[in-house]
């Protein structure tokens, strides 16, 4: 054990706090209360580092697209296992690294990039691979579409931060409602009908273990294009208030967990 390494009771308020705004409902439900349980004795009784978990978020998905390849019932079974649990890795690492006050830049930009990269690699492999099992091109076309969804998520995340988390009111407005607002920006999980992290869900969870891969991807590719619309609009309608000189609500991110994720410790 490092030497550097001092053990430090946080209390539940305190990791509360250092979790991310909850902006989906599948985080706000099953990824999230595990990832918080799970951070307290990592931060209380060990020296691990917000880049171990990133290290361990990166295996399981690398683990998972390995089974959602092979395309066998165990194999999607394991698959969906293993993402699911690189989601609450990768929720963890973030949650640490703000616990510990290790947050830098680039792992705000690594965790971003890494949740795309996950989603690309695991849907796509499992798409090649029912291809391959069963020589429907209608396999390819899904792939096809799901890195569309996330060439538009891509390219729709700089204007994330325009978007106010929660709908929060005018910053001009009196203190003690600017305050509930601040803070019920952790509360309000639907600011988008599907985010990344529902999309994930799925395309590499629901879709295997129910074999409806067509109704569920066309389905969820549907919300979660509406939701990156909804957000590119709301996006430019703040930018054409701001040209005509209006007070801007309370900017927050709209990305899978709100504000910057870091997942590196600096």
């Amino acid at each position: 054990m490092p030497a550097t390494f001092r053990r430090r009771r946080h209390t539940r308020r305190e990791v509360a706090a250092a979790g991310g705004p909850r902006d989906g409902w599948w985080t706000l439900v099953l990824i999230e209360p595990f990832a918080l349980r799970l951070v307290r004795p990592l931060a209380d009784r060990t020296p691990t580092t917000p880049n171990e978990l990133t290290a361990l978020s990166a295996m399981l998905t690398v683990a998972a697209a390995g089974g959602l390849l092979e395309g066998g019932p165990l194999g999607l079974i394991a698959g969906a296992v293993l993402f699911h649990l690189s989601l609450i890795a990768d929720c963890m690492d973030g949650t640490l690294a703000r616990l510990n006050g290790t947050v830098t830049e680039l792992g705000a930009w690594f965790g971003a990039v890494a949740g795309r990269a996950r989603l690309m690699m695991c849907g796509t492999t499992l798409l090649v691979g029912q291809y391959a099992r069963t020589d429907e091109r209608a396999y390819l076309l899904l792939a096809a579409l799901v890195l569309f969804c996330c060439a538009v998520v891509q390219i729709n995340a700089g204007h994330a931060e325009l978007v106010p988390g929660g709908f929060v009111r005018e910053s001009t407005a009196r203190p003690a409602r600017a305050a509930r607002g601040a803070r019920s920006t952790r509360r309000r999980p639907f600011t988008r009908p599907v985010t990344e992290v529902e999309y994930g869900i799925a395309v590499c969870v629901l879709a295997p273990q129910t074999g409806a891969y067509v109704t569920v991807i066309a389905v969820a590719s549907g919300l979660l294009l509406c939701g990156e619309l909804a957000r590119f609009g709301a996006a430019v309608r703040l930018l054409l208030r701001a040209r005509a000189g209006r007070p801007l609500p309370a900017a927050a991110s709209g990305s899978r967990y709100g504000p910057a994720d870091p997942t590196l410790d600096g």
